[in-house]
């Protein structure tokens, strides 16, 4: 059964003041990568990792969020790093 991976990303960060949520009309300075796993097998896990070399282990049919913070503008990534045996994985707006 093919597992898909749907990738977003969301706002975070602020105007240098602390402030996790951007003012309106304000790029935010951060930004977290985040999606939805579906189709995972129960019990089972998938491996994610951002091209920051951070690691996530998701083993549910849910949203998830990688910790590390990319900077707007830059470059960012999700790439599979391990799947559960006899599974296949899609990923979707990777980048």
């Amino acid at each position: 059964m093919p597992i898909f991976l749907g990738l977003l990303a969301s706002c975070g960060g602020g105007g240098g003041n602390g402030s996790t949520v951007a003012s309106p009309g304000v790029i935010p300075a951060t930004f977290t990568i985040g999606g939805k796993v579906q189709g995972l097998p129960q019990g089972t896990t998938l491996k994610l990792q951002s091209l920051s070399g951070e690691l996530l282990a998701v083993s549910s049919n849910s949203t998830f969020n990688f910790l590390i913070p990319v900077s707007t503008g830059s470059a960012y990534a999700v790439t599979v790093a391990g799947l559960p045996p006899g599974e296949t994985c899609g990923v979707s707006n990777g980048t």
